[in-house]
């Protein structure tokens, strides 16, 4: 949502521009033009990523359920830290991205849990809290440093899990990605040309892209 109020902040930004060069500099407004053009496609391709997970959320899968093992792990590569379930089904063990919920710093491995295989994404529920996909089944355990849940939980891990799941340190994770943005502006300056507003707006657009792109995969802020 925030990422799709720069985006559109951009947009109007830009237009402005087109309408103030239009008459004195042709080729400037022409430039801008193709600006908004491009804010447009990222703006909307945002809208349809966000739209389909939103609604691969919401849609209530209704199918075969199935009782399994899992266990939380945290996945830690590079500047990317994600949230996993291992399913354990009794015959083979995979995995699936799951969006950080506080519940997960208390769950402990392994611990029962409903799989339901049906619908846009699989659903798995601990104890009737229902965990949000961030993707689909895989066969192969994920890349990086995995680190599992304790068997017995910390007394304190509810009051952990609500803390980390606070929002300004959700952004600070995510905003890591955003650091590659001075760069991208940068660039697009030098291959299109423009000024100190095109950096900025440049910027911004990649700076919105790269948290959005964090939030939209699962980031993990335990």
């Amino acid at each position: 949502m925030v990422t799709s109020y720069v985006l559109l902040g951009c947009c109007v930004l830009a237009g402005v521009r087109v309408t103030a060069t239009a008459d004195t500099d042709p080729v400037v407004a022409a430039r801008a033009a193709d600006d908004v053009s491009v804010l447009l496609l990222v703006s909307l391709i945002i809208a349809i990523g966000s739209g389909y997970t939103l609604l691969a959320a919401l849609v209530h899968p209704v199918g075969k359920s199935s009782a399994v093992t899992v266990r939380r792990v945290r996945q830690q590569r590079g500047l990317r830290s994600r949230s996993w379930v291992e399913i354990d089904d009794g015959e083979r063990s995979r995995w699936m991205p799951v969006y950080f919920d506080p519940v997960l710093v208390t769950v402990p491995s392994p611990t029962p849990a409903t799989l339901v295989r049906t619908g846009i994404r699989p659903l798995v529920r601990i104890d009737g809290h229902r965990l949000f996909a961030a993707g689909k089944l895989r066969e192969r355990e994920p890349a990086g440093t995995l680190i599992d849940n304790p068997a017995r939980a910390d007394p304190q891990s509810r009051e952990r899990g609500a803390q980390v799941a606070r929002l300004p340190r959700r952004l600070i994770l995510d905003a890591q990605f955003a650091l590659p943005a001075p760069i991208i502006g940068g660039l697009w300056v030098y291959l299109r040309g423009g000024g100190v507003l095109t950096f900025a707006l440049s910027c911004l657009v990649a700076a919105g892209v790269g948290i959005w792109l964090a939030a939209i995969a699962g980031s993990d802020p335990s």
